[in-house]
């Protein structure tokens, strides 16, 4: 079975700001872009590193907070549920099937479901502003 690291293109930007590949455990999927050109979905989710330390409120003190935008080109077939106000994620996987890469959203709350593309990036990774990513 391959790494996610080894699927998804531009892995590297992720371990770089991470330094480790992340499961995406309580990062926050703050936007989904459906384009037909393609078809290719975008996605922008809100992470960070959590330390074992925790604030004065209890809250896990964090680190590199960001917002990770993911491409999914030549999508072929996506199935969505439980969108939800807040759509807290537990974990996404990737896993090569033939020539295609299949996508697995798993839900602390919230959005879950599958994307099979052709590939799967990262595009970018910019600073998290406490802000809007319209």
């Amino acid at each position: 079975m391959s790494l996610p690291q080894e699927i998804v293109a531009q892995s590297n930007l992720l371990i770089d700001k991470f330094g480790y590949w992340p499961e995406f455990a309580n990062f926050e999927l703050l936007r989904l872009k459906l384009d037909h050109s393609g078809p290719l979905i975008v996605m922008h989710i809100y992470g960070f590193h959590a330390f074992k330390k925790t604030d004065e409120d209890g809250n896990p003190k964090k680190a590199n907070e960001s917002v990770i935008t993911l491409r999914f080109s030549e999508v072929s077939d996506i199935t969505l549920q439980g969108l939800g106000e807040r759509n807290i994620l537990s974990k996404i996987t990737f896993v090569k099937i033939d020539n295609l890469v299949q996508t697995t959203i798993f839900a602390a709350s919230g959005l879950n479901g599958k994307i099979i593309s052709r590939a799967v990036g990262v595009v970018k990774i910019e600073p998290y502003e406490n802000r809007d990513t319209e």
